[in-house]
Parts: C-alpha cells; structure tokens; sequence
C-alpha cells in the first residue's frame, strides 16, 4: 500500500493518492489534531491498483473546517498509513 498526497499545504483541495498491489478493501479518513473523525472519503472500497481521492477541506456535513493540522489516514485491517496535512482555509 502506497500513500501520498498534495499539495501540502492546501487551501482549496487535497489529492489523495492511494495505490495497492493487490486487490484491497479501504477505509480512508481525514482526523483533526485530536484524533476525531472529520469525514470519511471512503468505506470499504475495493481497490487494486491507483486512485486518488480528494479533500476539500469540508466536514462529513460540508461545512468548511478551521485552518489547522489534519490527519489522512488509510486502513486496510490489516495496514494503517497516516499523513499529516496542512489546510489554510479558503
């Protein structure tokens, strides 16, 4: 499993960019400073190969979130990556 992303820092979208060699199920989310669930960009999705997904700054409700630190963390079950992001508010 493969993860990066940018730009970093942001102010208006994120690109997420996830590659799997084989076929696997993900769960990928964007966490504040605190750990707490922000929103979710995927559940369970089945991927095998490389997609990107995108953030754009906004909650599970699509509200725009303060400026700050944020966490994207992707989970296989079996593996968890985890990178830091820097939004800048738009």
């Amino acid at each position: 499993l493969n993860l990066s992303g940018f730009p970093n820092p942001f102010n208006e979208v994120h690109q997420i960019n996830v590659r799997a060699e084989e076929d696997t199920k993900v769960n990928i989310n964007i966490l504040d400073f605190t750990g707490r669930l922000v929103k979710n960009l995927a559940q369970n999705m089945d991927i095998n190969g490389e997609y990107a997904f995108y953030w754009k700054g906004d909650n599970a409700m699509g509200d725009k979130v303060a400026p700050g630190i944020y966490f994207c963390t992707v989970n296989t079950g079996a593996e968890t990556k985890t990178y830091k992001l820097i939004y800048g508010g738009n």
